[in-house]
């Protein structure tokens, strides 16, 4: 029955080389089955089911991704509950990450104790009108000179600054325990598919001997994603 929903569904190899696991998929809301979740035994919140069938499609999506990636690092556990906080319950021991968009899902998953923070984003591509709304929101002035150094249009680049910071708050969330706004970490150097980020004081002093983060990215044309994993 997940088929009719998810359309397409692979595995980012690039990163398995870090015991991450990053898994990809299409869906399609059109075809979700209200039965679903009952059948492949996933627990819907009584908020989503009330909710319209995009935002249910995009939940599932997540969870259905999310057993995969589970599954494909020998989790003995593949289900991923809600906390209450509404953030993803992987189960113990793995530390777990999911986005999506209209269309498609993404999961990070790992086991590997070396890694203290995880966090994943996925983003379509932002069009010229809402890049230039959001982008004095996005980032500061020191920021937007970064622009000059990589070879992406502006449109792109500030895709790619409001996934990355999506991706590290994913990411410290677990700490931090709090809603933070793009201004507490700034941009600090790019490269061909890195993004290096500095959180502000305030959030550094929680997290003193992490207070820089390298975010990986992948860019195609209709959109982004960001990976921190250190």
């Amino acid at each position: 029955m997940s088929e009719r929903l998810i359309e397409e569904i692979g595995l980012f190899q690039e990163h398995r080389a870090i015991g991450v696991e990053v898994w990809w998929c299409r869906f399609n809301s059109l075809h979700l089955n209200q039965n679903l979740g009952c059948s492949l035994n996933i627990d819907i919140p009584d908020d989503i089911r009330r909710s319209v069938p995009k935002r249910q499609a995009e939940y599932m999506a997540g969870r259905i991704l999310a057993r995969q990636a589970l599954a494909s690092i020998g989790s003995n556990s593949t289900e991923v509950t809600r906390n209450v906080d509404r953030s993803p319950g992987f189960p113990k021991g793995i530390s777990g990450s999911i986005s999506h968009t209209r269309d498609q899902a993404l999961c990070a998953v790992t086991s590997n104790n070396a890694i203290n923070f995880l966090g994943v984003d996925i983003e379509d591509l932002l069009c010229h009108k809402t890049a230039n709304d959001l982008s004095n929101h996005i980032m500061n002035t020191r920021e937007l000179k970064f622009l000059n150094e990589c070879k992406l249009s502006f449109r792109q680049f500030a895709t790619l600054v409001f996934s990355a910071k999506e991706s590290i708050y994913k990411a410290i969330y677990p700490y931090i325990k709090d809603v933070i706004g793009f201004e507490t970490s700034e941009v600090i150097g790019i490269s061909e598919n890195h993004i290096e980020l500095v959180l502000d004081e305030r959030i550094g002093k929680l997290l003193p001997q992490y207070s820089t983060f390298s975010c990986q990215f992948n860019m195609t044309e209709d959109h982004v994603i960001t990976l921190v994993a250190q």
